[in-house]
């Protein structure tokens, strides 16, 4: 009977998706409608809920595709997707479109097409993270994305520097020389943190939460293998046993930070 208080509605369709986000600067002073180009084309009908799209910039996104591309909201990618042709305004006075779901493209081309018949294609990108975001200058027409080293930065940071800290603190509670050891604890998390990062931050950037949690588990469970092992022979002071024991103390509350930090990785991939 308790078990029963405690149940909470679930979702089949688990999992993040793809998703990107462009924000249009400098746009049309018209209506417009924004697509994304893409050679995996294939018929699918995302618009069936669209009741007041114009027919004619609708098909003005076919007639803009080069041989063998084509849009991907308008026409499909063969999987659903959903996304804004229109867009929505910011505070900025910048025009913000969304596309979502598994039907996002890797490869694309922005095209945009005016009530007047302007037609602009946007040059070609590939998307190198799951969720990510991009800004496309519609006079210059040319498109920034942010750079990909930057999102492995701020999860290797977010990651390596709490634990450094943690450790530091289980090292003095165990009552080993903080001055002796010092450059042994920073050295090991600066490079077991870089092996998480490596494998997990790579999962979490390019699949999504529900691959970094699959993942997360045998990395933690390898780091802290290792980091017995390195304390063992090399920490100073105290017994091995003891050493051994200050590797698992340190690194097991570890787990749920490093869950919360995963949790957490909109934030990372939206930076």
């Amino acid at each position: 009977l308790v078990l029963v208080l405690l149940a909470v509605p679930v979702m089949a369709d688990m999992g993040p998706k793809d998703q990107l986000t462009i924000t249009v600067v400098n746009p049309p002073d018209e209506l417009y409608y924004l697509d994304l180009l893409t050679p995996e084309c294939s018929s699918y009908d995302n618009l069936y809920q669209e009741k007041e799209l114009d027919e004619q910039m609708v098909q003005a996104l076919f007639d803009a595709a080069p041989e063998g591309w084509g849009p991907a909201l308008a026409g499909g990618t063969g999987v659903p997707m959903w996304g804004d042709l229109v867009g929505s305004p910011d505070q900025d006075g910048n025009m913000v479109h969304s596309f979502g779901y598994v039907g996002v493209p890797t490869v694309y081309r922005i095209v945009v097409v005016t009530q007047s018949g302007q037609v602009q294609l946007g040059p070609e990108t590939r998307r190198l993270v799951m969720q990510s975001s991009a800004v496309y200058d519609y006079a210059a027409n040319t498109l920034r994305t942010p750079p990909v080293w930057l999102a492995y930065l701020m999860q290797y940071l977010a990651t390596c520097l709490p634990t450094v800290l943690l450790e530091l603190a289980v090292l003095v509670l165990f009552r080993f020389s903080l001055r002796q050891n010092l450059a042994l604890v920073i050295g090991v998390n600066a490079a077991t943190q870089l092996a998480l990062t490596a494998i997990v931050g790579t999962a979490l950037l390019q699949s999504g939460t529900l691959s970094a949690w699959m993942l997360q588990f045998p990395v933690e469970l390898g780091i802290l293998l290792a980091e017995m092992a390195v304390y063992y022979r090399w920490l100073k002071g105290h017994s091995p046993r003891r050493r051994c024991a200050y590797a698992a103390a340190a690194n097991l509350p570890l787990r749920f930070a490093a869950t919360k930090l995963i949790e957490g990785d909109r934030l990372v991939t939206q930076a």
